[in-house]
């Protein structure tokens, strides 16, 4: 299960899938505000609303004011550390099924 697996569970449409893995990408860096998003990721203000919902829906990104009082996004490292145990379990549990038919 890699991002674009990650992505799919963010949408089924091809072009949000891409969006969402841009966005994913590029707030890896650093904490973004709504109006950087949109401009490198290419985004209207619906598309990026309905992005950021379902993003933060499962859990992969926040938002805080800084002491500049600006609203910036960033990456939810306790919602990737839940898709890390999760791939972690895939893995174990496929690796499990096969030593079984091994035997």
């Amino acid at each position: 299960m890699g991002l674009e697996d990650l992505c799919e569970l963010v949408s089924s449409h091809k072009k949000t899938q891409e969006q969402a893995r841009e966005l994913l990408l590029f707030l890896r860096d650093s904490p973004m505000t709504k109006e950087e998003i949109k401009s490198e990721v290419g985004l209207s203000e619906q598309q990026f609303k309905k992005l950021v919902k379902k993003l933060r829906k499962i859990g992969l990104i926040n938002g805080s004011k800084g002491r500049d009082g600006i609203y910036r996004y960033y990456l939810s490292y306790d919602g990737f550390l839940m898709w890390l145990k999760m791939l972690r379990d895939s893995a174990y549990n496929l690796i499990r099924r096969n030593m079984r038919e091994v035997v």
